[in-house]
């Protein structure tokens, strides 16, 4: 009997979670604004890592700045992909929200790595002068 009301307790709580979830979800403008102004970010990104200014020094240097230029092209497709989904289907507002969510997660975690190879790579300019 108490495993019962504690099965009815936790679906309850998942229930009330998605309810609140699903108030929360900001509306496809909101959405699209933002995937907008990350559409920006990351070419603004993306410019830098193509700048002279960031041409490696070792081959570390040369792999990771490889890495965070192949992470720029996928975050840029996803947020064409979400962009997309969101514009043509009226359906997907909660499951694009989940998607750009996560999405927006892979950009910070991209722009805190694209941050620190600029440094790292700036600082061997100065060490080199």
């Amino acid at each position: 009997m108490h495993s019962k009301t504690l099965t009815t307790t936790i679906e309850m709580r998942i229930i009330a979670t998605e309810l609140l979830d699903t108030a929360q979800i900001p509306k496809s403008e909101v959405q699209l604004q933002r995937l907008k102004r990350n559409q920006i970010d990351i070419a603004q990104y993306y410019g830098k890592l193509r700048s002279y200014v960031c041409e490696p020094k070792t081959y570390e240097q040369f792999v990771q700045l490889n890495r965070l230029r192949d992470s720029a092209e996928r975050l840029r497709d996803a947020n064409i992909k979400i962009g997309h989904t969101l514009k043509n289907d009226t359906s997907a507002l909660l499951r694009c929200a989940r998607m750009l969510k996560v999405h927006l997660k892979n950009f910070d975690s991209f722009r805190e790595d694209t941050l620190i190879y600029l440094r790292m790579v700036k600082s061997h300019r100065i060490e080199d002068v």
